[in-house]
């Protein structure tokens, strides 16, 4: 619909780069999920949720190796897979996003497999479903003049959009559980979905010079495009207060606009010029997003062990029954009633 050969020409020459992705990946994922359907078959659950964190955080770092080196070498590696000098700078438009989108593509295709391995063939078939359909919902908001106007850059952000998506749905899945999580998630998604489809008109509220629409635009975008990191940052850094770890809690409150936007605004513009500008918040939410998702599994045992929960999150009514129940004397029982302790 664009009218324009080239632009076909540069989208091919990266589907073998893409296909190469995908086979990377399912040479671990699929191997990891017949494992993992044989583990569940054998009711050790334990060894099953190793296999899956394991092929997850694999996947994860395979994300992060193949996004840098992508991007580092995207101009030989288009080159090799056949772009020519008229389609070469649309090929790396293409490819950019291509690369960014393996952060969530990846990890994505692990946690489907798990899924299905599991027979939770429901939510793997809603994740793959919604992020296909917004991508075709997003695909003529991101490349028509009527739109943000990105051409073959816009068709690939529009992707990559939605398999973040994808992946966060899968994210929800397998974190299920301690409500506030989802509710963070759903909430920041719909935000960060709301001002991507909304950034031009939220831009000319403000300012109607065109140039700074264009880029304000796309910078609104970067913003907000992995915008559930400070959903699921914020969450965690309350609850690591309320349970006592208020260290941990800082620490976290700390990481995505400090410890880790700082170096890379700093740094990325340098060498990428303007998109090291847009790149540099989505560089600093996705080590977020690892730092939280690291830190679930302490969060759940130090609330389990401080504050009476159970694993599933459940009020520890019956765990307090069963443990505080203790003799008393006349001043011993009004300090039990209020503490809320039987004697």
């Amino acid at each position: 619909m664009l009218n324009s050969d080239i632009a076909l020409t540069a989208v091919g020459v990266t589907v073998p780069l893409l296909l190469i992705m995908v086979s990377i990946e399912n040479i671990f994922a699929a191997g990891a999920a017949v494992l993992a359907g044989r583990q569940l078959g054998q009711q050790d659950h334990e060894a099953a949720s190793r296999t899956v964190t394991t092929i997850i955080g694999l996947s994860v770092m395979l994300g992060v190796l193949l996004c840098i080196g992508g991007i580092a070498f995207m101009e030989p590696l288009m080159r090799a897979f056949g772009a020519s000098e008229a389609s070469l700078p649309l090929a790396k438009d293409y490819a950019f996003w291509m690369f960014v989108a393996a952060l969530a593509n990846l990890p994505a295709q692990s946690m489907n497999c798990a899924a299905r391995a599991e027979s939770s063939v429901r939510i793997s078939s809603i994740a793959v479903i919604t992020g296909a359909a917004l991508n075709v919902i997003l695909d003529p908001v991101f490349m028509f003049d009527w739109g943000l106007n990105l051409g073959v850059a816009g068709a690939s952000l529009a992707t990559t959009v939605s398999q973040f998506v994808t992946f966060f749905i899968l994210i929800w899945f397998y974190a299920s559980g301690r409500f506030a999580l989802k509710g963070a998630l759903l909430l920041t998604v719909l935000v960060a979905a709301a001002y991507i489809a909304l950034s031009k008109p939220l831009i000319l509220l403000f300012n109607r010079n065109p140039v700074i629409i264009g880029y304000g635009a796309k910078l609104l975008i970067s913003q907000v495009a992995l915008y559930p990191a400070f959903g699921l940052c914020y969450m965690m850094t309350i609850t690591f207060q309320t349970i006592g770890a208020s260290r941990y809690g800082l620490f976290l409150s700390a990481i995505r606009q400090g410890l880790f936007y700082i170096p890379f605004i700093l740094t990325l513009p340098n060498l990428l010029g303007v998109t090291g500008i847009y790149f540099s918040q989505p560089a600093a939410d996705i080590l977020t997003i690892l730092v939280c998702v690291c830190s679930i599994r302490a969060m759940k045992r130090i609330a389990t062990e401080r504050m009476g929960y159970d694993e599933e999150g459940r009020g520890g009514e019956n765990l307090a029954s069963s443990r505080l129940a203790v003799p008393c004397d006349g001043r011993s029982a009004d300090r039990a009633v209020h503490r809320g302790v039987s004697c």
